[in-house]
Order: structure tokens, then sequence, then C-alpha cells
């Protein structure tokens, strides 16, 4: 298990992320006493999971890391049109 501290965290992030995707345990400390564990999420491979996006949504969903939408999507909107100067042209002008 690696140690490193919130500093070396901060301005290492990359690496200590790539660590956990090896399956590295990576323990955060801030003045000698740890605070934080950085760790591979279970089930997970290096870079994700194989199969359709619906598929790594239900993995993600059993493991507890994201919720579902329980309803449809509303459908689809259509702009409004309005007439007129569009309203960047308009912001800009009530700058001067």
């Amino acid at each position: 298990m690696a140690v490193v501290t919130v500093a070396d965290l901060k301005a290492s992030l990359d690496s200590v992320l790539g660590r956990a995707r090896r399956g590295e345990t990576v323990v955060v400390t801030e003045r000698g006493v740890p605070i934080a564990v950085v760790k591979p999420v279970k089930g997970r491979s290096a870079r994700g999971t194989a199969g359709t996006l619906q598929d790594r949504l239900n993995v993600l969903a059993a493991e507890g890391l994201v919720q579902l939408p329980t309803r449809k999507p509303s459908k689809r909107f259509r702009p409004v049109k309005v007439a007129g100067k569009p309203l960047s042209r308009q912001v800009l002008e009530d700058r001067r």
C-alpha cells in the first residue's frame, strides 16, 4: 500500500490515479495522519468494462456508484424563433 501526502496528490494526481487503475491502494496523509484512501473500484478492469453504454451503466448502478433515471427523458424541444437582432449583438450594444 502506497502513501502520499496531500501536496504530492495535488502535484501528481494522474500518477496516483494510474496506480489505482493498476490495482494499487494509495493512502493520502495530511501532516502524517491518514485522511483518505484511493483504491480501484471492484470488478472494473484497468480500462473499464467492455460492452454497451447501458451495460456499463448497469454495472455501475449495481455497485452503487450511479443512480439510473426512473422516468423517460423528455421529448426533444424546438428552439423558439425570435424576430430581431441576435441576443449576443443586443448584449454587446447594451454594454456600450
